[in-house]
């Protein structure tokens, strides 16, 4: 459950074989004693490190008290492996949250687009760019996809979108529409070290290989970690 939780009702987890139990919201909701059927479970929260939201919980003498409580680990940054993306309608491309530290314990990200118009993100963060003919005219207008966490205090990830006719993603930091200027059929941030581990993503963001040898004609995204870069195998 994520921090927004502030009621839950009576019986809403009757019956339910929860043995582990998560929220992150730093205020203990307000629950009946008679929420969950079943106290055995441990109860999971988002505190500071110094047991303060715990405490609360064991303090506000509703259901929370009843559990046994324990600590998450919550992240302390999340970010997306691009901060835009652009390109024609109909292209899609694959968003990846990078939680740190690693063993963050709920790595959930809930997707949406502040202009569906524009762009759709779906549960998995698969960004398409839309069609039809009205788009053109509208590519311009703004369009953010928004990744929340179930976690208190941590910013959202926020990632540009627009169909501006070109295709390519820039890292976070890096100005929309840089890449390879040398080459039109590639963009992205910085080079790719060929020699280095990378992974090759077709336009659909399905991975498709470890390296470029072998690849049927056509446009594929390289990246490697940050780095990311359109090419094309002719």
């Amino acid at each position: 459950m994520g921090y927004q939780v502030k009621t839950i009702g009576e019986k809403a987890f009757d019956g339910a074989p929860a043995q582990t139990v998560s929220i992150t919201a730093q205020v203990p909701p307000t629950a009946p004693n008679n929420t969950f059927s079943s106290y055995t479970g441990k109860l999971w929260l988002q505190d500071p490190g110094d047991e303060s939201v715990m405490l609360a919980y064991l303090d506000a003498y509703t259901c929370w008290d009843r559990f046994e409580s324990y600590a998450l680990i919550a992240p302390e940054k999340v970010v997306c492996d691009v901060a835009s993306f652009n390109g024609k309608p109909g292209d899609t491309f694959t968003l990846s949250p990078k939680f740190t530290p690693e063993n963050t314990t709920l790595k959930k990200v809930f997707w949406r687009s502040t202009n569906p118009d524009i762009a759709t993100v779906d549960a998995d963060g698969v960004v398409t760019l839309r069609g039809g003919k009205e788009v053109a005219s509208r590519a311009a207008e703004s369009c953010q996809i928004i990744g929340e966490t179930l976690y208190a205090d941590v910013p959202a990830i926020e990632v540009a979108v627009s169909n501006a006719g070109g295709s390519g993603a820039t890292g976070p930091g890096d100005e929309p529409g840089t890449g390879d200027d040398d080459d039109p059929n590639t963009s992205g941030i910085n080079e790719i070290d060929y020699q280095a581990d990378y992974e090759v993503y077709n336009l659909g963001g399905v991975k498709v290989g470890n390296s470029v040898e072998g690849l049927e004609h056509g446009f594929y995204i390289v990246r490697q970690g940050a780095t990311a870069k359109k090419i094309a195998i002719k």
